[in-house]
């Protein structure tokens, strides 16, 4: 009995650590990707092709530490290079209130770097779980944490822009990344897995539905980080403080479906995996016909549903395909291939905007998320695939 209980204690402390630095790692890390191209347009009067330039960098350096660097470390080298990351990170706000236009791309460069080192690993920590039913309960949670720092990250930054200047958001941001790298000391990583640069992955059934699940949602949701706020305030009028109101309506609506997905049963996912796909359609057409705020709102609102739900149902599906030691791996592979949208989803969009509009290539999406859902339709439609455990 007592060791039962310890073991919940201990089990709850991890979990509780793990949630607190992703608040304050994903809350710090959002400011930097939605005001980096707000600072680089306002501040350094870059054009759209420019700011996509930009945010591709962020993406490049992220996928190349990922998926070149990290998941090819021992558990022991990866965690050093972990907690070498987070202090890195905490210091970059410093260096982004006094910049040059010059030194912005080397300080975005870093930024993508650094958290390329440290987002797949919070991801293997809350997967570390051997029960799956805790697992999956930990990874909803996990994903939950992202959520809930998406919307305290918007909200602290517009009060923060109610009275002060872009540039000063980075100073009052630098408590997160602090917090966060002390916290990154008492991260758990496992301690016996295989080397993975010794073994070959195998790309599986769910690293697959993850991979078209993801990217059918990854792809609007760039275009969104990078220019939607941007969009806000060019096309309709809104000042600076009123952009970040919009992503944390977003963001609420987010942390509510991952929260009562936290709660649910997790047997079959097929419904949960078309629900998110077909909004995510939905939301993008309303975007296209976004001429007024309260329209855009709506789209904003809609589309945090399937941002909530698409990241922890590809987490389930990782996790149900991969063992404890296969994890690190795929989780690195995953995330790096999500990257790949973070280096060509700015620069296309930059390009589309300055094309076509920002409208237009809203709407260019709605075809794009339509194809990868019927992907993921064909992959699961045998319900005995929705199960599986390779």
């Amino acid at each position: 009995m007592r060791s039962g209980i310890n073991h919940f204690s201990t089990a709850l402390f991890v979990l509780m650590l793990l949630l607190a630095t992703t608040v304050m790692i994903r809350g710090s890390n959002n400011m930097l990707q939605t005001t980096i191209p707000l600072y680089a347009a306002y501040n350094f009067s870059m054009s759209k092709v420019e700011i996509g330039a930009l945010s591709a960098l962020f993406g490049l350096a992220t996928f190349i530490t990922t998926g070149l660097v990290n998941s090819r470390l021992g558990s022991r080298v990866r965690r050093t290079f972990f907690i070498g990351s987070s202090f890195i990170y905490a210091s970059l706000f410093i260096f982004y209130f006094d910049t040059s236009f010059l030194f912005l791309w080397v300080l975005t460069a870093v930024s993508g770097a650094v958290l390329g080192m440290i987002m797949p690993n919070l991801i293997t920590a809350a997967g570390l779980f051997p029960d799956q039913r805790m697992r999956e309960r930990s990874l909803s949670l996990y994903a939950s944490s992202l959520s809930l720092s998406l919307i305290i990250g918007p909200l602290f930054e517009y009060y923060v822009l109610l009275h002060f200047t872009l540039k000063d958001t980075f100073l009052f941001f630098l408590p997160f990344g602090v917090i966060a790298a002390v916290l990154s000391t008492f991260i758990r990583f496992p301690g016996d897995e295989r080397r993975q640069a010794n073994t070959r992955f195998q790309i599986r059934h769910g690293f697959k539905v993850a991979t078209y699940l993801n990217l059918s949602y990854n792809i609007p949701f760039i275009l969104i980080t990078v220019f939607a706020g941007i969009y806000v305030h060019s096309d309709l009028n809104l000042p600076l403080a009123d952009v970040t109101l919009y992503y944390t309506l977003f963001f609420v609506t987010s942390f509510i479906s991952r929260i009562l997905l936290s709660f649910s049963s997790h047997d079959r996912l097929i419904f949960p995996v078309m629900l998110t796909m077909g909004l995510t359609v939905i939301g993008m057409f309303l975007m296209f016909l976004s001429s007024s705020a309260e329209i855009f709102a709506l789209s904003m609102a809609l589309l945090g549903i399937p941002h909530g739900l698409s990241y922890p149902l590809s987490l389930f599906y990782l996790s149900r395909s991969y063992e404890t030691s296969e994890r690190s791996a795929a989780n690195s592979y995953f995330f790096s291939l999500m990257t790949i949208i973070m280096v060509a989803g700015p620069v296309l969009g930059g390009y589309s905007t300055e094309v076509v509009g920002w409208r237009m290539t809203f709407l260019f999406i709605v075809p794009i998320a339509s194809f990868f859902m019927i992907m993921v339709y064909l992959l699961i439609r045998n319900e005995n695939d929705i199960n599986e455990t390779e």
